[in-house]
Formats: structure tokens, sequence, C-alpha cells
């Protein structure tokens, strides 16, 4: 079993016994069995999820929460292609994440939402760099072991970005 495997497991075992219960935190778990949910090829569920945590915070607004749905909302886009709400989704999330005190959770973002804006082929993968870019600094500035290099880095020919060098470390792999 993967680690994501294990979160949608404990996400759904939490949110079957919360039935009908409202909270920041059950709108949290929604959003990370979602993210579990599609990196597992149920994309279905992922967007049932979703329209969830959206309907809870219309109801209880939560910055951070927002920022994890809006999260899933862009790797969702991304999954079914549709790139420019994926990017105005990451956009959003990413800024709100960082106008919070979360810099592992904005670092860790940025790599899971450039991973996915690689997969979708999308155009603007530039943006994808520079997400990596900036998670790699967070990631240093946070002492994260093997941070201090980015994984992206523009190339020397002046031709746009080359691809990894390495994996992510271990505490961001999927």
């Amino acid at each position: 079993m993967n680690r994501w495997e294990e979160v949608r497991e404990l996400c759904e075992a939490a949110l079957a016994v919360a039935t009908g219960a409202r909270s920041i935190g059950l709108t949290v778990l929604t959003t990370l069995s979602g993210r579990a949910a599609l990196r597992e090829g149920d994309a279905a569920l992922a967007a049932t999820r979703l329209a969830q945590a959206e309907k809870a915070l219309s109801n209880d607004p939560a910055p951070y929460a927002a920022a994890l749905a809006d999260q899933l909302g862009a790797e969702l886009a991304f999954v079914e292609n549709r790139v420019p709400e994926a990017f105005e989704r990451t956009r959003r999330a990413l800024a709100a994440l960082a106008a919070l005190p979360a810099p592992a959770d904005r670092a860790i973002a940025g790599v899971e939402l450039a991973k996915f804006a690689l997969s979708a082929n999308a155009q603007e993968w530039v943006r994808a760099g520079d997400w990596l870019e900036q998670s790699a600094a967070l990631f240093a500035t946070l002492g994260t072991t093997g941070a201090a290099s980015a994984p992206w880095r523009p190339s020397s020919s002046g031709r746009g970005a080359r691809a990894p060098r390495r994996r992510p470390p271990p505490a961001i792999a999927t």
C-alpha cells in the first residue's frame, strides 16, 4: 500500500464516522480524500470531494482549508485538461498558502502541482519550473535535506528549463 492509498483509507474512515458533522478539520480531510482519489485514478470521487469541500467552505470560510480545496481543484482541472482553470486555481492555492504561516505546505503544493502540470503537458510548463524553484527555495529556508539545489533549473543554453536532475526529497515523493 502506498502513502496515498493510506491517506485515502484513513480519510474515508474518518469521514464515514463523521457523517453529518461539519468542521474545518473534516473539510481538510475531505480535500485530502479527493487528492488521494485522484492519484488512484478516481476523478469522479475527487470531483465529489471537491464539491463537498467547497460547499462546506461556503458556510464556514477557512483560509487553510480553502487553499487545500483550490489545490485539489487545480489537480483535478489538470487531470481533466482544463488548463486555464488549473493555472488559476494553482495561483490561488499557492498565494493563499503563502499568506499563511505554512511554508512547508506551500513548498509541497508547488511540487505536487508542478507534477500535475507537467503530466498534463500544459503549454505553459515554464510556470511549473517557477513553482519548483520557489518550492526549492522554501525547502532550503526550512532546512529540508536535499533542498539546497533546485530540482528544476534553467539551462545554460538559454533555451528554457531542463528536466529535473534528481528525484524530490522522500518527504514529498508520491
